[in-house]
């Protein structure tokens, strides 16, 4: 019997108590889910890099195509660098890796949509520090084979050699008339990224770069078509775009001589 009415009661408490638990489980669920979402679409909307790396990359291959030149090499596949310095979020790079992704593939845009299935083209995106990059030995990688080099400083550079390290570096991997493209942040204030050092009881500041220095050093690396855009949709950074090199980087024609 005390059996019998221990299955009552259980039954009952399904019967009665377990919907209202389901209904209130759901509510918390939709509740969690549409924060989650507004939290997302927060963050993207914070994200200020996206939309003209995008934009600036797209542009590039349309007049491509408008030019009836082969917007992408015969490759299997389209390779992007993402390059950062260590002051960006990394949430914020994972957000435009995938975006830059899906911008390349059937759920982006449909500048490539229909090319992209019929030439079963594969999208890779990476991303590096600018520090690897700059010290990382381009010889142990494929020449002239990466599709577009994207650039994100969190401020003006203060160092020649490192830009044109990363220039050079740059040039020599990218294919042949393909996108590199800058963006430099002006959130962090120079004063706080200003290098300093002390040499005979005298300081020395390094001051960034200026804009036309920045294209200076783009036109000695083999760039063209370098154009500087400064408060780019408002916000408070500077947009660099450029080609790369029509010839091979760092390589020699052999000479016969007669």
């Amino acid at each position: 019997m005390q059996s019998s009415l221990s299955t009552l009661n259980i039954s009952k408490l399904i019967s009665t108590g377990l919907p209202s638990l389901l209904l209130a489980s759901s509510a918390l669920y939709i509740g969690y889910s549409l924060y989650q979402r507004k939290q997302t679409d927060d963050n993207l909307k914070k994200n200020i890099y996206i939309e003209p790396i995008i934009d600036s990359l797209l542009d590039h291959f349309k007049q491509q195509q408008q030019q009836q030149q082969q917007p992408i090499d015969n490759n299997n596949t389209i390779d992007i660098i993402l390059i950062h310095d260590n002051e960006i979020d990394n949430e914020l790079i994972d957000e435009i890796a995938q975006k830059l992704y899906k911008s390349f593939t059937a759920s982006g845009s449909n500048v490539y949509r229909e090319w992209l299935n019929r030439m079963n083209k594969t999208v890779s995106v990476f991303s590096i520090t600018k520090e690897e990059f700059v010290h990382y030995n381009q010889y142990n990688a494929n020449r002239t084979s990466i599709t577009a080099i994207v650039n994100i400083e969190s401020s003006y550079p203060t160092s020649i050699t490192t830009q044109l390290s990363l220039c050079s570096k740059s040039a020599k991997l990218l294919l042949l008339n393909h996108p590199f493209i800058t963006i430099f942040n002006h959130k962090i204030s120079t004063s706080d990224n200003k290098n300093t050092s002390t040499t005979n009881n005298n300081t020395d500041i390094e001051l960034p770069l200026n804009t036309s220095e920045i294209q200076t050093i783009y036109n000695l690396s083999g760039f063209s078509n370098v154009k500087i855009t400064q408060f780019v949709n408002g916000h408070p950074m500077t947009l660099l775009t450029s080609t790369s090199p029509n010839w091979k980087v760092g390589v020699s024609d052999t000479i016969k001589l007669s």
